[in-house]
């Protein structure tokens, strides 16, 4: 045989052997069950969670659905088990939020909160009623002359990009006057744990997904790994290996990982500010503080880390709290917005530094109880709340 020929069987080999290897990781399925080892997932409350159609979101609550949880015996029982509403119902309204009926339509002279978060927010340990913006509702609505509301729209497991999501949605349907951020969540979105084609559906529905998820992946559009199972299945590969090395070879992937998606909620949550007119206030809960760089965007901040009086009980700085912590989140919570004139006044003072400068006491039952910034009144103080110690360590999850 002459070398021509050879070179043309050569080369259809190699033209081949790629499309060869493509049908082979597809026919085995490799994809979808190594994606269920690297992916993130929300297995809290499964029964009232569904897919989203909003890509941003990934997941929401199941509108119009309720279940009831009772706190479990022996292994499966945890800390926050201790202090959980037994049984923990959860019920879903028809706009699809933890909340009693709500109307998009706003009533006159109402004053709308629309509450953002994780799992704090939603409640994970309390039944719908105990939630914190049940308590805060509550303290509003007895402090202030005009009526107000605090819609709870926590889902598990949310980081920064789908709080987002979640906030452009009230925006266009619920007329919020204040945005409340609740922050701890950090890292790639979560996906619903519902199996390996489940989590491969995801992951082809919102391809962003794998670039949050995967490390060593292309930065920008590339044909060999958004276009080829083979390639994803080999930045997937590499993803398992530097995930179980305790060697220290691969540096820090994880910490890596969760910088890289704080890069990009940092230039999100800032565009964000940048396109809304609404006010936007953040919060930290008493288990502690969010990213960094949160603390260099000048929106206000209420952080109930800080404070003194966080409850002293062993529920007191979990992220999943009881009733009676929540209760205390409510007032603590109605006491900055109440002073900072962001439902007296019509917008929030910006600066972080009157947030920090607030004397509490009892929520005042005014609504002048609390001067504007700037006030020469002597109802505040120099010293910030809870001796101005930063917020604590960055949270695992929600």
């Amino acid at each position: 045989m002459s070398w021509k020929p050879r070179l043309a069987a050569l080369g259809i080999g190699l033209l081949l052997a790629p499309v060869l290897a493509e049908v082979a990781v597809r026919a085995v399925g490799v994809e979808a069950d190594w994606l269920a080892d690297l992916a993130y997932f929300n297995s809290v409350d499964p029964e009232v969670h569904q897919v989203s159609d909003d890509l941003d979101l990934v997941f929401e609550l199941k509108p119009d659905s309720t279940e009831s949880y009772r706190a479990p015996d022996g292994q499966q029982r945890e800390d926050e088990h201790a202090w959980w509403s037994d049984p923990r119902v959860v019920t879903v309204n028809a706009l699809g939020h933890r909340d009693p009926p709500r109307t998009p339509a706003k009533a006159e002279g109402t004053f709308r909160i629309a509450c953002m978060g994780g799992s704090n927010t939603y409640g994970a340990a309390v039944s719908n009623e105990l939630t914190w913006p049940a308590a805060l509702e509550a303290e509003l609505n007895a402090a202030l002359a005009r009526p107000a509301e605090a819609w709870n729209l926590g889902v598990s497991a949310y980081v920064t990009r789908q709080k987002l999501g979640m906030a452009r949605r009230a925006l266009e349907r619920y007329e919020p006057d204040l945005l409340l951020f609740q922050m701890s969540n950090t890292g790639p979105r979560n996906v619903l744990l519902q199996g390996p084609e489940a989590t491969l559906t995801a992951f082809r529905r919102d391809p962003r997904l794998y670039r949050e998820t995967l490390l060593y992946g292309p930065e920008g559009p590339a044909f060999w790994f958004d276009k080829t199972t083979l390639g994803r299945v080999f930045v997937m590969f590499k993803n398992r290996r530097v995930r179980v090395d305790e060697s220290g070879k691969y540096g820090r992937p994880m910490v890596e990982l969760d910088g890289r998606a704080e890069r990009l909620a940092e230039r999100e949550f800032k565009a964000f500010l940048e396109e809304v007119d609404v006010p936007v206030v953040v919060l930290y809960p008493a288990e502690g503080g969010s990213a960094a760089w949160l603390e260099a965007v000048d929106v206000p901040l209420i952080d109930l880390s800080a404070q003194k009086d966080v409850p002293d009980t062993p529920d007191g700085r979990h992220l999943h709290p009881g009733a009676e912590v929540y209760r205390w989140y409510g007032r603590r919570i109605a006491q900055y917005l109440i002073g900072s004139g962001c439902v007296t006044s019509g917008g929030c003072t910006p600066h972080r530094s009157w947030w920090r400068q607030i004397e509490f006491g009892s929520v005042p039952q005014t609504d002048t109880a609390f001067p504007p910034a700037g006030s020469s009144s002597t109802s505040t103080t120099v010293q910030p709340p809870g001796g101005g110690q930063s917020p604590g360590a960055v949270a695992p999850g929600e």
